[in-house]
């Protein structure tokens, strides 16, 4: 057996195999992964488990490359080869995890297929692989800076605070003024946007996307040679000298260490250029990258008619078995295309919103959402939490609101692990009593008149992203940087949840209070980011990765212990109870996961996930007590719960429903909740539909019996 081990760092990931046959779970995220292939494991193995670890969909334009030592240079691993008769020689080897295929950015489906595509070409800028224009040198370090560190602060960055961060080749003092002057203008971009920015700009360099090799080729002396997504660039001293486009290239060969390139630049005319490699087996790889990138990058006409390809693969073939055996371009497309969310359901006016890298967030949305509700057993497992002060107007003044935990057990195990949400700073999350109020019937015809208008969207940009009195302080940490999923989601300082672990209190979850002011009851949350594998102990404490064990022996996450007790399955989710043990106390957990929401789009049955919601809402035993909700990004599918419940006891209730004000309040106490146009029609398309089912007798709904319960 094989372990690989895979280490982040920048926009690598090196992977080493040793030969262990013990899976390593201290996995940090930064630093390394081990996986476990036998020796007579095929590549695409490998790179499945790769893929699958990362949570990566685009898979088509990333590969695993590795350093040849008699080739004098990196090999891309190969899917269909063994691993033995690719990485030889004495443990460990090491292999980074790179893009292979560039495209245009605007043509990339997911946020994640986005953020490694900059991160490759952060690194091959720095580096120098990426030939920049002089003239571009300091708008692409700006850009790096503002997506690093963020917005330009006087207070913070004062002068000289680039001099230790290289952004660019032989960066000066002079370039570093410059990038410095320009970071400033870039103040109010988020990392998304600016990344995105540079992508756009990379793209148009000539050298976007290509592999660069010296070569000596007869009468010409050393020459580069640029292998790129459309053809083959000769270049001498930074200066193009020439540009072989694939079309033109009839044939591909080489023998020894000599590359020859057979063109046709007329009809009839065929030419033969020869270049000079330092090993064969670069040699080799080049011409293996060259027959992948005509069948990747072969155009939409070449592929419909491969009389061409056919003929011209057969001559590539004329040394060696070899062939691409991937997808090309126009196939990886067409299949994303179908992944897209429905643009049928979004109107013109969505067309104009500047979302940026907030719409696109919705595509990373994890295949698992939880909602958590914990309930005693037998011994309490204490979790810390502070008092919140309710605003003046609050009918629950009088009462002291748990606002933090999983519990409102008195008993807590001295030195041990536990949670708590930060105080609120006298904020009060809670709608204003005095502010006039229309009946539920007129909110839901108002509601209906901007379904049908579809003036929603528009409304819906309106509405904060996030609350700009508050503050990231601890989310953008150094220290802190693992435990995010992304750098544009973070806790604010003031409703963050605090963990009392000593070492680091820090996770990415925030503590969410929704009033319902009909019931008299306070609705709590605490909304979560899908834990990642190092932060899964993190997680358990306050409460994607499948972080939940499967039946059997109980497993352990850091100091508490869990077994899966009981699993039953509906139509439209999972329930799950758990113990989870801290010595010799224990309680009971239950975990109901909603199995209904496609990746890239929204549900189809409003009636499923009103099922959910009413569900979910029954096993709530104290309102005040915090039940923990996550998707991915803990943002997207977590909010559009969120309000749905918060709506749902407002119908209970016969209060009027502000989708809008519902939205803010959420917002402001964790941002961008629910991410995209098409999740708030959704919400608002849900909550029509249940007021219908029950707008002939309310009381009906009042009593609890709205839809009939789901058993378990």
């Amino acid at each position: 057996m094989s372990a690989v081990i895979i280490n982040r760092q920048f926009n690598t990931t090196i992977i080493e195999l040793v030969s262990t046959a013990r899976r390593d779970t201290n996995y940090d995220q930064n630093r390394s992964r081990k996986y476990f292939e036998k020796r007579q494991a095929l590549g695409e193995q490998l790179l499945r488990e790769v893929f699958k670890s990362q949570d990566i969909v685009e898979t088509d334009y990333f590969g695993l490359t590795y350093y040849h030592p008699k080739a004098q240079t990196y090999l891309w691993l190969e899917p269909k080869k063994l691993l033995r008769k690719q990485i030889k020689g004495k443990t460990p080897h090491s292999a980074w995890f790179r893009v292979k295929f560039f495209i245009r950015p605007d043509n990339l489906l997911e946020e994640l297929t986005r953020y490694l595509f900059y991160q490759q070409i952060r690194n091959d800028v720095k580096d120098g692989r990426l030939r920049v224009p002089q003239d571009k040198l300091a708008v692409v370090g700006a850009f790096i800076i503002q997506a690093e560190l963020g917005d330009y602060d006087e207070n913070y960055h004062l002068s000289g605070y680039l001099k230790d961060t290289q952004v660019i080749p032989d960066q000066t003092e002079a370039d570093e003024t410059e990038i410095a002057r320009i970071h400033k203008s870039l103040r109010g971009q988020s990392p998304a946007e600016v990344e995105r920015n540079l992508l756009a700009v990379v793209s148009k360099f000539r050298t976007y996307g290509g592999v660069s090799s010296s070569v000596r080729e007869a009468y010409v002396g050393v020459i580069t040679l640029w292998t790129l997504p459309g053809g083959i660039a000769i270049e001498r001293k930074d200066k193009q000298l020439e540009i072989l486009g694939w079309t033109s290239i009839k044939e591909l060969r080489f023998k020894g260490k000599i590359f020859h390139v057979v063109m046709e630049k007329e009809p009839g005319q065929y030419s033969c250029r020869n270049f000079r490699f330092p090993t064969y087996r670069a040699c080799k790889a080049i011409w293996k990258l060259c027959i992948e990138y005509i069948g990747f990058y072969r155009s939409k006409k070449e592929n419909a008619d491969r009389s061409w390809f056919n003929t011209i693969q057969r001559k590539l073939r004329s040394e060696s078995m070899f062939e691409y055996c991937g997808r090309n371009y126009g196939e990886v497309y067409r299949d994303k295309s179908l992944r897209r969310p429905n643009k049928a359901t979004v109107n013109r006016f969505v067309l104009q919103l500047q979302f940026n890298a907030v719409l696109n967030l919705l595509n990373f949305i994890a295949r698992v959402d939880g909602i958590y509700d914990v309930r005693p057993r037998t011994q309490s497992l204490r979790i810390k939490s502070p008092e919140q002060s309710p605003g003046p107007s609050s009918p629950r003044s009088s009462r002291r609101n748990s606002t933090g935990g999983i519990s409102n057990d008195t008993n807590e195990p001295s030195g041990k692990s536990s949670t708590n949400a930060s105080k609120l700073d006298g904020e009060s999350f809670v709608d204003n009593p005095t502010e006039p109020r229309n009946t539920c019937e007129k909110s839901i015809t108002e509601l209906k008149k901007l379904i049908e208008t579809k003036e929603i969207f528009i409304v819906y940009k309106d509405v904060i992203t996030s609350k700009e009195s508050f503050t990231y302080v601890e989310g953008r940490k150094k220290k802190n940087s693992p435990k995010n999923r992304y750098r544009d989601i973070l806790p604010y300082d003031q409703t963050r949840v605090i963990l009392s672990t000593p070492a680091n209190d820090y996770i990415n979850a925030s503590l969410v209070n929704m009033q319902i002011q009909s019931l008299n009851i306070t609705n709590s949350y605490i909304c979560s980011q899908g834990p990642l594998i190092n932060t899964v102990n993190d997680f358990w404490q306050s409460k994607c990765y499948h972080y939940w064990p499967e039946n059997g022996p109980p497993t352990k996450y850091g100091n508490y212990k869990v077994k899966l007790t009981s699993e039953s399955e509906k139509t439209e989710s999972v329930v799950r109870e758990f113990e989870l043990s801290l010595g010799k106390e224990s309680r009971i957990v239950k975990q109901i996961q909603y199995i209904g929401w496609p990746d890239h789009d929204v549900p189809d049955s409003y009636e499923d996930f009103i099922r959910f919601v009413q569900y979910v809402n029954s096993c709530r035993s104290q309102p005040d007590i915090p039940v923990t909700v996550h998707c991915s990004a803990g943002v997207g599918r977590s909010g559009c719960f969120m309000a749905m419940e918060t709506a749902f006891c407002k119908l209970k209730g016969s209060e009027a429903i502000d989708i809008l004000q519902i939205l803010k309040k959420m917002r402001e106490q964790r941002g961008l909740l629910i991410q995209t146009p098409d999740q708030f029609a959704f919400v608002c398309k849900a909550i029509v539909h249940a007021y219908d089912r029950c707008s002939r007798d309310l009381e009906f709904l009042s009593q609890n019996t709205y839809l009939l319960p789901l058993r378990i």
